[in-house]
Order: C-alpha cells, then structure tokens, then sequence
C-alpha cells in the first residue's frame, strides 16, 4: 500500500470513529499520519484531515493543540493555500479563539474567512463561515448582524446538494437566538424544519448531539408552539442511537436531561445515576460534575440530607480531579450566558 492509500484509509477510519463520538481515538489515528516525530506540520497535510484533526481536538478539549496545528499550517496556508483553505483554516481558528473568549483574534479570523469564501464558487464553505460569523456577533451581542449572518448562511444552503447537517446546526442556533432574544417568537416552521433536518439525517455523534440540543431549546421556551417536537421523546431516541453507536458520552449526556426533564422522583433519580455511570465510563469529571449536582439536588428535594450532602462532596472531587477540564471552553458562558453554539 502506498503513502497516500495508507493516508486515505487513515482519513477514512477517522472519519468513521468521530460518527461514532470517538473523538479521541480518532485524534490519536490521525497524529500518527499528520504529525511526523519532529511535530512540524507537513505542508502538503494542510487539508480536510488537518482540519478534522483540530476538530477531533475541540472535542475533547484539547484546544491548545488545535490552535498549535492550525497556527503552524497558517503560514503555508497564506503562501499556497488559495482562498478556499484560508476559508477553512482561518474559520476553525476563529471558532476556537471564540470558544476560549478570545473575542478579537475571534474576530479578525471570522473577518477574513467569510472573506475567503466569498472570492470562492463554494456556497457550503461560505454559508459554515457564515454561521461561525452569526455566533460571534451574537455572543458579542449584535443581534442584528447575527441574525443576517444566520439568515445568509441558510440562504447559501439551499443552493447544497449534500451540506453535512449544517443546515440544521445554523437552524439550531437561530432558533436560541430568538427564543434568549428580544426578536419575534420562534415560529413552528422554523422548529419543523430543525426536526426534520436532524432526524432526517444518518445516526451519527452529531445527530444525537443536535437532537439533545433542540430538545432543551424546546424545554426552555415558555409557550413553545402546540405541535413543537417533544423534549423527552427527542431524548429517549438520542440515548437509543448513542448506546447503538457505543457513544457512552452522549448517552450519558441523554439520560442526565431525561433524569431532569419531569417524571416522578424515583425515575428522575435513577436516569441520573444512569447518567452518573456512564460518566464515569468515559473519564469526564465535567459531565460527572453535573449529573453529581443533579442527584444532590434532587435527594434534597425529598428531604434527604445525608445522601444529598454526600453527593455534592462528590462534585468536590469531580472538580478537584481535573479543574482545567472543566473550566476549558468557556468562552460562550461568560460573555453570553450560553456555553452551546453549534
């Protein structure tokens, strides 16, 4: 098998593993082909696996080590690259640094992807950079200019054959704009056809993670639309293809929002310890912090104070066991009071 077969392979099982939510074993595949042992970045990896690699890393919080790949492949990309690859490697830049709080490189990378890809023939590429774009201006919060941002990039999309579930990300996220904002109410059109667009699409991490989202979006509206989707049903099917891709961290992410949703006390109590488990099973002290909280507070709303005050000495030590994790990314919650965009 030649260097490029074997590259291709790579790419392709990488790709496979992140449907599936394994993002850190598809990091690890990736480094092995993109990384030689000096790490320098070889030129002519400046491509979709680079890009996919500093995707991988986001995922699993690693953003240092994207912004390390991505700023070493920038100057190549600005010498050789050609507009469509400034498009992409300046827009995933721009994404981290927004991520991290970073508004003003956040800005000046946004700034010049949307750039890029307006001089290109690639409607997809503009309408990502769109979205990206629409975030920041709402994190930042011009709401006007994100609102165009998002109503373009949809603009955009309709022109796509094949646009790889952004359509219902950049639905996703005008759908929290205008239900957190002071614009008109979120109409039952635009909620159908966020539901359509996830559903509508292959089981994959990313399906179940936008079915999760758009079931809080609903949850969170105070008269959302009589025909809305329904919250726990959108959940019950996330956790069902979770488990079936073996994603044990979205499934945990599934049964921690069914514990909270409703239903009586036992049941809340033991999704959440369901939860809790599969928490504990992917190594994620951030999401174990959460579920743990979510039990405590529950054990004391049935007047249970011991197992309440043990289980909030549990987030203790959740916290104590990785704080940078917890605490990496949290650029969005502290300037918008929303830690999730898509």
């Amino acid at each position: 098998m030649d260097r490029h077969t074997e590259k291709s392979k790579t790419f392709e099982e990488g790709e496979e593993l992140c449907r599936n939510g394994d993002f850190g074993h598809a990091a690890q595949l990736w480094e092995q082909s993109l990384i030689p042992s000096d790490g320098e970045v070889e030129a002519g990896s400046v491509s979709d696996p680079l890009i996919h690699l500093t995707h991988a890393y986001q995922a699993i919080g690693h953003y240092e080590n994207a912004l390390s790949l991505l700023n070493a492949a920038l100057p190549f990309t600005e010498r050789q690259g050609g507009t469509l690859l400034k498009a992409l490697i300046n827009s995933r830049l721009g994404d981290i640094h927004l991520r991290l709080g970073e508004m003003t490189q956040a800005e000046q990378c946004l700034k010049k992807s949307v750039e890029a890809a307006r001089s290109t023939d690639d409607p997809l590429i503009l309408a990502s950079a769109l979205n990206h774009m629409g975030i920041f201006h709402a994190v930042d919060e011009d709401h006007e200019a994100a609102l165009l941002a998002w109503q373009e990039s949809l603009e955009r999309l309709d022109s796509v054959a094949d646009e790889d579930g952004l359509r219902s990300k950049v639905l996703l996220n005008l759908i929290r704009f205008k239900s957190h904002g002071e614009y008109e109410d979120v109409s039952m059109a635009e909620l159908e056809d966020a539901h359509s667009q996830i559903t509508g699409q292959p089981d994959s991490h990313a399906k179940v993670a936008d079915m999760i989202a758009l079931s809080l979006l609903v949850s969170d509206m105070e008269s959302p639309a009589p025909l809305a989707p329904d919250p726990a049903s959108l959940l019950k099917d996330a956790r069902r293809i979770a488990e079936s891709l073996g994603d044990t961290r979205m499934a945990s992410y599934a049964c921690g929002y069914l514990g909270k949703s409703g239903g009586n006390d036992a049941e809340a109590v033991r999704l959440t310890r369901e939860a809790i488990f599969l928490a504990q099973q992917t190594r994620s002290p951030e999401i174990l912090y959460r579920w743990q909280w979510q039990l405590g507070r529950l054990f004391r709303a049935q007047g249970d104070g011991a197992r309440s005050i043990r289980h909030y000495q549990a987030i203790r030590s959740a916290w104590n066991s990785s704080p940078d994790t917890m605490t990496k990314g949290t650029g969005l919650r502290r300037r918008s009071g929303r830690s999730v965009w898509n």
